[in-house]
């Protein structure tokens, strides 16, 4: 218990910030054959991946217009 004493008057240590691993990637845009590098953390490839795949499933699921033109 004396032990436990000495440690209740300092001062909580600060938490030091976790810094996420940065992950890079190459990347070919369509009708190239340049890459270009991107470097982002796994959170924020995540939210591009979730952001292109809906944006992919509203024009999926956008209803389709049949417009027939008379001559």
């Amino acid at each position: 218990m004396i032990g436990g004493a000495a440690f209740a008057d300092e001062p909580p240590a600060a938490a030091k910030p976790v810094k996420e691993k940065v992950i890079c990637k190459e990347r070919t845009k369509a009708n190239s054959r340049f890459t270009t590098r991107s470097c982002m953390t796994q959170k924020e490839w995540d939210a591009q991946t979730e952001t292109a795949r809906s944006a992919f499933a509203e024009v999926q699921n956008r209803p389709y217009i049949n417009i027939e033109r008379g001559n």
